[in-house]
């Protein structure tokens, strides 16, 4: 989005308002909501983005003007809006009802830029952002026919009022998600296990834990002797035997962590400094296996818990976890997954740093918009930090919520890393996803290095595409051997077709592989 007078002000304005239930858990109580994601109905898509894409992705409004923006019947999923002048404007929504009521009505969601307290809804306003987030039922929730929700009707509008008497009027930008249908929600019940090890890892060494049968991994819990272990462990997790891993990434990744941040607290993952907790649910039909790898150089002693419930019905589908990686190309968006078959993406976890030869001072590569391309259907942003809910190339300081945060900024070199968990607006396909990354004005940037973790659940043994361009998370399994037999058999292919001049080559190689055993 269009940033130039960002610097023109700032405040600091937080305000965080978690609406809770029923003495529920926190808003993390959906586990049985995400996991039939893929079953969800589309949603509708409304941003202000450009559709010209001359990075004007906002909405121009007068002094005194009032806009009023069509929307469609159905549930409202997010809201997130940001204005040149936030205090200047007043949001809210027109033509809706609450469940089992008919009357219309128009609901005020800020006033003066200054957000008010919804039924069901989460609420964030930080630094000049400001987000609505539906807080997602648990099923004895659902069974409740008392609560309250809101529905927009046929003919429902997002209305706007800018107070601003500023001459050059107010820009306001804006993206909402609209669900026609209700979740589909299936109560999981089963017994309540889990599994405790002390696991010791050498450089390079490894262990895999098993659990048999059908069920569905509640929390993952790791605990370490030194905050800095958690940059050494890659994690990753098989499904019903399968033999390709369906999650695969550093853990440092996993939490958002690409650049060293301290910790991080989230609805899916949380890190305190000496325990990290993966919370997302991970079902399985025939067994698991979760394997821990020490990618360092230096020994890790690590606590594992698994908490898990024992299904007697297996599960429909699967979680999946992808790390991928690339350095910008000009004029080419960053290629960051493609899935095949039925599933639903619910978040990403996101690194940018300028590459050591880039000599950049600035953010400006956060002008790019994401698009995900969803059954040949584009869902196109309104720039890169507001996809993650935030505004204004960040704010200066990390933060962390439950659907969104920023857990890394540095000025030298301008760099970011955030997250964003699309829980409540988990994004359904049935046989295609793809989801591309623009970077700057037009992908004008060749200097910057992508890392990132890409989430969803899908069908058991989904076929995927994720790049590791900058090969960060290369996989070696046991039956690879290590890396130094490697290179001996690459020596031993290319002197078979070079002749005598591979002999030495050959000799080398095995010199060098004697040499590390």
């Amino acid at each position: 989005m269009w940033k130039s007078e960002c610097r023109k002000w700032r405040r600091l304005c937080v305000f965080l308002c978690v609406v809770v239930f029923f003495n529920a858990s926190p808003v993390f109580a959906d586990n049985e909501s995400l996991i039939n994601s893929p079953d969800w109905a589309p949603y509708q898509w409304f941003a202000s983005t450009d559709k010209k894409h001359e990075n004007e992705d906002y909405i121009a409004l007068k002094p005194g003007e009032t806009r009023k923006i069509p929307l469609v019947a159905g549930e409202l999923e997010r809201l997130w809006f940001t204005a040149i002048e936030p205090d200047a404007i007043d949001v809210s929504l027109q033509n809706v009802s609450y469940v089992s009521q008919n009357q219309s009505l128009t609901v005020p969601f800020a006033r003066m830029g200054k957000p008010l307290n919804i039924a069901h809804y989460l609420v964030i306003a930080h630094e000049k952002a400001v987000g609505f987030y539906l807080v997602p039922l648990t099923a004895r929730q659902a069974a409740d026919k008392t609560v309250p929700f809101v529905h927009l009707k046929q003919n429902s509008f997002l209305v706007v009022t800018n107070h601003s008497s500023k001459s050059e009027g107010n820009k306001f930008f804006y993206q909402a998600s609209i669900r026609s249908l209700q979740n589909p929600i299936a109560a999981m019940q089963g017994r309540h296990q889990s599994v405790t090890q002390k696991v010791e890892l050498p450089p390079g060494g490894e262990k895999t834990i098993e659990i048999t049968g059908a069920g569905l991994i509640e929390t993952l819990s790791l605990s370490f002797d030194q905050p800095s272990d958690v940059q050494s462990l890659i994690l990753r997790a098989a499904w019903d035997g399968d033999q390709k891993s369906a999650v695969d990434a550093p853990l440092a990744a996993l939490l958002d962590l690409f650049q060293h941040g301290e910790s991080v607290n989230s609805a899916a993952f949380d890190f305190d400094g000496k325990k990290a907790n993966l919370k997302w649910p991970m079902p399985f039909g025939k067994g698991a296996k979760i394997t821990l790898q020490n990618g360092g150089s230096a020994p890790v002693n690590v606590g594992v818990q698994i908490s898990y419930i024992v299904l007697a019905q297996v599960p429909k589908y699967r979680f999946y976890a992808a790390y991928g990686s690339a350095r910008t190309v000009e004029k080419k968006p960053v290629k960051m997954l493609k899935v095949a078959g039925k599933g639903a993406f619910c978040g990403l976890n996101l690194s940018i740093t300028p590459a050591p030869d880039s000599g950049r001072r600035t953010y400006a590569y956060l002008e790019g918009n994401e698009t995900i391309t969803a059954d040949g259907k584009k869902y196109e942003g309104t720039g890169t930090e507001d996809f993650f809910s935030s505004a204004w190339y960040f704010p200066k300081k990390p933060f962390s919520f439950p659907y969104h945060g920023l857990t890394s900024k540095t000025a030298a070199p301008p760099a970011v890393s955030a997250y964003r968990l699309m829980i409540p607006d988990a994004l359904p396909f049935k046989k295609s996803l793809q989801f591309d990354f623009e970077h700057g004005n037009n992908n004008n940037s060749n200097d910057l290095l992508f890392r990132w973790v890409a989430f969803w659940y899908g069908e058991p043994a989904m076929r995927f595409e994720i790049a590791d361009a900058l090969q960060d998370n290369v996989q070696r399994s046991p039956s690879e051997g290590p890396a130094h037999l490697n290179i001996f058999v690459l020596a031993l292919v290319t002197a078979l077709i070079v002749g005598g001049g591979g002999g030495f080559i050959v000799k080398m190689a095995r010199k060098r592989a004697e040499k590390s055993s």
